[in-house]
């Protein structure tokens, strides 16, 4: 047990006050683990798929963290005899669908965005990603939070343009409009940091939130000039020529994939009618709303 409480140490995911952690495999796990320090946690290919495209845990070595992580949902983490990190999420299918098609809407778009997966966890579903984060790296608030539940974009602006990072906040802000994601807390506005550097932090927790028509208690508005229209956003994120420049060669003169195709051609998940389409719809509309914002400034 000293064994495995080390390890767990060295990849920061032991809690003091817990004793008990579980490990599956423990030889294999032991014969074949090597710490891995670096940001890039990736999931072995040799992990199968069942018929539906989720990864099969089960038979897989590995630990599971004790250390208690915060939020709406239940999550952990597990590492993998490869030393990756791996967080699993406890959600709605609607919500796993969703996060894949904002991933790689995201990824049509260039930005950078947590590589979520899905998969059978001791015969649940979970929502997975690998961990962004070097073991000598921490999330960082850099959006002055004092009593904020809504962002006010002109101070968000303002805030990130001191670390380089006001061109990732519009882009941010356009690719939550285009999917009416309503769940982008001031929380959620966070650099990497690391001895070194400052560098992005991949979006998460991309919540979309009236899915099957039903409405969550709490959304979150961004909000300029205290109104949260779509068009008074778009407009005043446009007033930037540069990112002006990026709508028109990312978003505006392109056509948009067939993402649900990607998503089963990659994993062989296939995404429900009611959600590809409502997420669709709004992608769409989105698109022509920065158009008009876009010929009209």
């Amino acid at each position: 047990m000293d064994t495995i409480i080390k390890i767990l140490k060295e990849n920061q995911l032991y809690d003091n006050n817990i004793k008990e952690v579980y490990i599956n495999k423990k030889q294999e796990f032991l014969n074949n683990y090597k710490i891995n320090k670096s940001s890039k946690n990736k999931i072995p290919n040799t992990i199968k798929r069942n018929n539906d495209g989720f990864l099969i845990l089960d038979n897989e070595p590995y630990i599971i963290s004790n250390l208690k992580e915060n939020g709406h949902n239940d999550k952990f983490w597990i590492i993998l005899s490869n030393g990756s990190r791996i967080l699993l999420k406890d959600v709605t299918d609607d919500e796993i669908q969703n996060e894949l098609l904002f991933k790689y809407l995201c990824k049509w778009l260039d930005i950078p965005c947590a590589n979520y997966d899905v998969c059978l966890f001791e015969s649940e579903k979970y929502l997975i990603s690998p961990s962004f984060l070097g073991i000598n790296e921490y999330l960082f608030d850099y959006y002055n939070l004092n009593g904020k539940y809504h962002i006010k974009i002109d101070e968000l602006l303002k805030d990130a343009s001191y670390i380089d990072q006001d061109s990732f906040v519009r882009k941010t802000l356009i690719v939550d409009m285009l999917t009416q994601n309503q769940d982008r807390f001031p929380r959620n506005f966070k650099v990497i940091k690391n001895p070194k550097q400052i560098r992005i932090c991949p979006l998460f927790d991309n919540g979309i939130l009236e899915i099957n028509n039903e409405k969550l208690l709490f959304k979150i508005y961004p909000e300029i000039n205290y109104s949260i229209s779509d068009d008074d956003i778009a407009c005043y994120l446009m007033q930037d020529n540069k990112f002006k420049q990026w709508c028109l060669n990312k978003i505006i003169s392109r056509q948009i994939p067939n993402l649900r195709k990607q998503i089963y051609e990659d994993k062989k998940i296939y995404i429900d009618d009611e959600v590809f389409d409502s997420f669709n719809k709004s992608v769409y509309d989105g698109k022509a709303l920065i158009l008009d914002n876009f010929k009209n400034n």
